[in-house]
C-alpha cells in the first residue's frame, strides 16, 4: 500500500510514454516521476521501461503494474460510490438503547420506524443502567436522570415520568394496606438496586423500608413490576402503568422526587447520518404523543 504513489507514476508513464507527460498528468515534478520509476525498478529488481529517443516503452512487468493500478482505481471508485450511497440511504442496521421503564413506547416507535423504512434493521437493547451511553454499540440512546452533559452529545428532553408506590389487589387482600411507615416492617417491598435507577426512590426506599422487609431488590424494572402486579410485593411503578392496570392500590401519594427525566441522546457525529436522523425524529414524535407520562417536555 505504501508504494501506490510509485505504482501510479509508473502506470502513467507506461500509458503516456514520457516522464514529462506523466508529470503533467499527475501534477508533480518530472524528477519525482523519475524517482518513482527508479525506486520500483530497484525494489522489483527488473527494468520497467525501455528508454529511447521518443520516450519510454513499458516492459511486461510495467504492464502488469498498469493492470494492477487500473484494478485498484476501479475498486476505490466502487468503494466511494457504495459509501456515498450508504451515507445517504435510510437502510442497513441501527441500534437503539433504552431504559426498561419506557420500553413499551420504544416498541411502538420501532414499529413506526420499520413501517416507514422497511430497508432498515433495528437492534433494540433494553438497558438497566439509566446513565450509561455507549455509542460504540448504540447510535441512539434513551436515558434517565440528570441531563447528559458531554459536549459532543445531542440531547433532547422528551418527558418526565412520575413513579408511584402501589400494591395489587391480591397483595392487599392477603396483607392489607400499610397504615404508615411504622407499619412497613410487616410488609414485603420491591425496590431498586442502585441509585442510578432513580435517586429519589432509592433514597426513600433505603430510608423508610426496614432491611427485613426488602423482599426483592433488583436493577430490572421488569422484575420489580412483576413482583408488584402478581401480588408478591408493594413496589414502585410508573403512574402510567398503574393507570393501564386500573385496579392497583396507591399506598402513598406520589412524591416530587419520585420522578425522572427521559433524554433522547445521540452523538453529534452520528446525528447527520440519514438513518440516525430518521429514527431520532420518529422516536421523538412517538414519545411526545404518547400517554405514558404525567408531564411532557416541549421539544
Amino acid at each position: 500500500m505504501k508504494n501506490l504513489h510509485e505504482i501510479r507514476s509508473v502506470a502513467t508513464v507506461a500509458q503516456l510514454g514520457t516522464l514529462s507527460a506523466a508529470a503533467r498528468a499527475l501534477s508533480i515534478h518530472r524528477a519525482t516521476v523519475q524517482r518513482h520509476v527508479d525506486f520500483l525498478e530497484d525494489l522489483l529488481q527488473t527494468k520497467l521501461f525501455v528508454r529511447h529517443a521518443r520516450g519510454y516503452t513499458p516492459t511486461e512487468p510495467a504492464l502488469e503494474l498498469v493492470k494492477f493500478a487500473n484494478r485498484a482505481e476501479a475498486d476505490f471508485n466502487r468503494i466511494i460510490y457504495q459509501m456515498r450511497e450508504r451515507a445517504t440511504a435510510i437502510a442497513g442496521k441501527i441500534t437503539i438503547s433504552a431504559i426498561e421503564e419506557i420500553s413499551p413506547a420504544i416498541n411502538a416507535a420501532i414499529v413506526d420506524i420499520l413501517r416507514a423504512h422497511p430497508t432498515l434493521s433495528v437492534r433494540f437493547v433494553c438497558s438497566s443502567d439509566a446513565t450509561e451511553i455507549d455509542f460504540r454499540t448504540a447510535q441512539i440512546a434513551l436515558r434517565a436522570g440528570e441531563r447528559p452533559s458531554e459536549d459532543d452529545y445531542i440531547v433532547r428532553n422528551l418527558c418526565t415520568i412520575q413513579m408511584g408506590l402501589y400494591a395489587a389487589p391480591a397483595y392487599v387482600a392477603a396483607h392489607g394496606v400499610p397504615k404508615g411507615p411504622d407499619d412497613f416492617a410487616r410488609h414485603a417491598f420491591a425496590g431498586p438496586l442502585t441509585h442510578t435507577q432513580n435517586a429519589g426512590i432509592f433514597g426513600w426506599f433505603n430510608t423508610h423500608i426496614p432491611p427485613q422487609s426488602a423482599a426483592l431488590i433488583s436493577n430490572s424494572a421488569a422484575a420489580l413490576e412483576v413482583a408488584v402486579l402478581n401480588g408478591t410485593c408493594i413496589g414502585f411503578l410508573p403512574t402510567f402503568r398503574a393507570r393501564e392496570e386500573g385496579d392497583l392500590i396507591e399506598i402513598l401519594p406520589a412524591q416530587d422526587d419520585w420522578q425522572f427525566s427521559v433524554w433522547l441522546v445521540t452523538h453529534v457525529d452520528l446525528r447527520a447520518l440519514p438513518k440516525v436522523k430518521a429514527c431520532f425524529d420518529i422516536i421523538k414524535t412517538r414519545l411526545n404523543s404518547s400517554n405514558l407520562v404525567t408531564y411532557r417536555s416541549p421539544l
